[in-house]
């Protein structure tokens, strides 16, 4: 939804006022002072944020009023005023579909579901990536990076798929599900075959042969991290999950190439510094394989674990890290480091245990 309406940012919510008082009649003065018209709400133009000064028992005490009658006369009002906002020229919508910005989204989905235990976040994470999957692929393996009304178009950039890769290794560590792993990995494919600045290792923007566009290398994190960490991010994680050894040295050169900006402008190198530190820091995968893997999985990921992978399997499976540790009527957390694995462990209380004695952690 657009700020602007009518060649003004803010004009649709915020009032001067004139409009706010006037719109409630006997009530204006008394509501205005509510939500802090002319007072803390002014913001420019001579135009209002609405705001409360004050909780509703203070306010309600300075007014001599109940809590009740306070209530009931807000509620009034509100509804007078959105009647009056209704009238105005709504700000224009824009509501077509960006593979970027949904793939924020979807990883947003997995992390709240793995805090929170929320299944309908995980629902919507996953019903998220099928529609990509499903709308906004070809059959070669190129994304479009927008869909509206039931067309796709335009070749998907950078952060499309970088971001997408993202939040697909997010799904396949909370879901176990090797077909998310397997996406992920033709993603990373497609963008060395079509991406690849030859003469760095870093990522163009857009692919080589998409018409039009300048090409250019983008890597200052911003607002939302840049392409090139987040493919770099992608590369170093789905290396560690598949050992692929060429993705993690791929992730390596392209950070070293970031070194300087990183210690001397870190305000623009925020993801950089995260892989950094992945790449840094002691890095574990954890490794959940048997008939309960599902259930210590959804409990490891309770837990805030820095630099750590999660991966699992209800049987026996060829993914490294879970190839060979199937143990029929056992289910067994592997806790894996530079290549090494200590023993086995049983419950996740142990496994938290082990982690925190090798990280200096308190549980």
């Amino acid at each position: 939804m657009d700020a602007d309406s009518d060649g003004e940012e803010g004009l649709y919510y915020t009032w001067t006022e004139q409009e706010f008082k006037g719109s409630l009649g006997q009530y204006g003065e008394l509501i205005g002072e509510y939500f802090g018209v002319g007072l803390q709400g002014e913001w420019e133009n001579g135009r209002n944020i609405l705001l409360r000064p004050f909780d509703d028992p203070t306010f309600a005490q300075l007014h001599f009023l109940s809590e009740e009658e306070l209530k009931s006369l807000v509620r009034t009002s509100r509804k007078s005023l959105l009647e009056v906002r209704s009238a105005r020229m709504h700000p224009g919508m824009d509501d077509k579909v960006l593979v970027s910005w949904n793939a924020l989204m979807i990883k947003a989905y997995v992390d709240a579901y793995m805090a929170l235990g929320n299944t309908s976040y995980f629902n919507s994470a996953i019903k998220a990536a099928i529609f990509i999957l499903t709308e906004m692929k070809n059959p070669g393996g190129c994304l479009f990076h927008t869909w509206k009304n039931g067309v796709a178009r335009i070749p998907a950039f950078l952060d499309d798929y970088a971001f997408f890769a993202e939040s697909l290794l997010s799904l396949y560590q909370c879901s176990m599900d090797p077909s998310w792993l397997k996406e992920a990995d033709t993603i990373v494919k497609f963008v060395q075959l079509h991406f690849t600045d030859a003469g760095t290792g870093m990522f163009y923007f857009s692919q080589i042969d998409h018409h039009n566009v300048i090409r250019k290398v983008e890597s200052y994190d911003s607002v939302i991290p840049s392409s090139n960490s987040s493919m770099a991010r992608v590369l170093h994680a789905l290396g560690t999950l598949t050992g692929t050894n060429s993705y993690m040295e791929s992730s390596l050169k392209m950070l070293e190439i970031m070194n300087y900006r990183i210690l001397n402008f870190p305000q623009s190198s925020g993801n950089w510094a995260c892989l950094a530190l992945e790449m840094g820091l002691s890095h574990h995968v954890i490794a959940i394989v048997g008939e309960d893997a599902e259930a210590r999985v959804n409990e490891i990921n309770r837990h805030f674990i820095p630099n750590a992978l999660v991966v699992g399997s209800t049987g026996p499976s060829e993914t490294p890290y879970l190839k060979g540790r199937y143990l029929s009527g056992e289910t067994l957390i592997h806790i894996c480091t530079e290549n090494a694995c200590f023993a086995p462990v049983e419950t996740v209380d142990k496994a938290l245990q082990l982690l925190g004695a090798h990280l200096g952690m308190e549980n």
